[in-house]
């Protein structure tokens, strides 16, 4: 009946990639009640694994991580991603969106480091320019916020605006 004792073990089994074994756990605590917000935003981690197709795989755990962020759980968020990144080295989004939640949890530093390797994968991704446009911002320097921003907004397709 301890929701931490089955995200505990569930977690355990996701880290030792025995996705089947957790996925059997997590629909025992279902039927047990066990519930809370934590234990049922596990079932992002089931669907990110069983999707083959990586780029399936990034988009649900970029999906979860944003609505992490936006209901202000930056530290699950920071978490979720960063577990990711052993997996996804070389993935700017995840990068970028892990700099957006250091700038937002007033963490310039971590901010400033994730984006200088989001960088150096994807220079021209548009989160990456919003981001250090964000961090200048955070930093109290409006002028090149401001170029950063407008160098931006001129690069990204009137669609994506």
């Amino acid at each position: 009946t301890i929701t931490q004792f089955w995200l505990s073990y569930i977690n355990a089994l996701i880290k030792l990639d025995q996705m089947d074994k957790a996925k059997n756990i997590y629909d025992q605590g279902i039927k047990n009640n066990i519930q809370g917000e934590e234990f049922l935003k596990l079932k992002f981690n089931f669907s990110a694994k069983k999707s083959t197709d990586k780029n399936s795989q990034t988009t649900l755990i970029l999906n979860q991580a944003i609505a992490l962020r936006d209901s202000g759980e930056l530290k699950t968020a920071i978490k979720l991603l960063t577990d990711r990144l052993s997996k996804f080295t070389k993935n700017a989004e995840f990068l970028s969106l892990l700099a957006h939640c250091y700038i937002i949890d007033d963490d310039t530093e971590q901010a400033s480091e994730y984006l200088k390797k989001a960088k150096e994968v994807d220079p021209n991704l548009s989160s990456v320019g919003w981001n250090t446009a964000r961090l200048f911002l955070k930093k109290k320097n409006i002028a090149s916020a401001l170029a950063v921003a407008s160098n931006t907004n001129n690069r990204v397709p009137v669609s994506s605006k």
